[in-house]
């Protein structure tokens, strides 16, 4: 179901102002995920800063990232509903985040369950 979504031709479909299209779609996530953790940071976590130094230089070289395709941009297991019967998803749910932008961060997001703790 991801692929499929990814494989959707956005501009054919009427979505090509649905999101910006480019290689810096990484860049405005890590953005604006980290003003937003500033903006409610209570007291400093040493991790956290560390990290929101780390991802600007670490983040994908732009030409390495220059796909754009329609995310989801929670795509889980808890986010899809399975057919009663049959192996496969009849609905994807939870649209709020989707936009224009690199399909990483759709699999990324659904592997990061199989990299956590239990």
């Amino acid at each position: 179901m991801l692929a499929q979504l990814h494989n959707i031709d956005f501009n054919k479909i009427g979505l090509s102002k649905y999101g910006k299209a480019g290689p810096d779609y990484f860049d405005r996530q890590f953005k604006t995920w980290g003003r937003a953790y500033k903006a409610t940071e209570t007291q400093p976590i040493k991790p956290m800063n560390q990290i929101m130094e780390w991802i600007p230089s670490n983040i994908p070289r732009r030409e390495d990232m220059a796909r754009t395709t329609i995310v989801h941009g929670d795509y889980r297991l808890d986010n899809v509903v399975f057919h009663p019967t049959e192996m496969r998803i009849i609905a994807v749910l939870d649209w709020e985040l989707s936009t224009l932008g690199n399909p990483m961060s759709d699999l990324s997001s659904f592997c990061m369950p199989f990299h956590l703790p239990p």
